[in-house]
């Protein structure tokens, strides 16, 4: 859920009490506690389980159900998907060749198309780190 809340308001409720500001801090610094603490979480995780959940993700919200698969057409190239998931180019290149071999997945220049959703989900899932 989005809460917006204009800058006049903002000042406004501050302005009128110290509890209001502090209520407000409190709530920011636990939303960038939690936001560094899934950061941590998700950079210890294996670039490919990364990238299975980035297209867990993607599919869920923006797949398309064809007859060969669910068809992510956003015009994403492998350095956007890189950026995404915090890796190289050169790595997503090796992770999608890895999908394809496996039957998983595969990526043309601008879309992926994921044949086996339930192997993304198990990837996406996977609790497996770096060591």
């Amino acid at each position: 859920m989005v809460f917006h809340l204009s800058q006049e308001r903002l000042d406004a409720l501050i302005n009128e009490s110290n509890e209001y500001y502090s209520a407000f801090v409190r709530m920011v610094c636990d939303h960038l506690r939690v936001s560094i603490q899934n950061l941590i979480v998700l950079r210890n995780r294996r670039p490919l389980h990364r990238l299975a959940q980035e297209l867990w993700r993607l599919a869920e919200r923006h797949g398309r159900p064809t007859k060969k698969g669910v068809v992510i057409d956003l015009r994403l190239s492998q350095e956007d998907l890189a950026v995404m998931i915090g890796v190289g180019r050169q790595t997503i290149n090796r992770l999608l060749k890895s999908l394809e071999q496996d039957g998983i997945a595969t990526a043309k220049y601008t879309s992926v198309t994921i044949h086996n959703l339930a192997a993304i989900e198990r990837l996406s899932l996977s609790e497996a780190v770096d060591s």
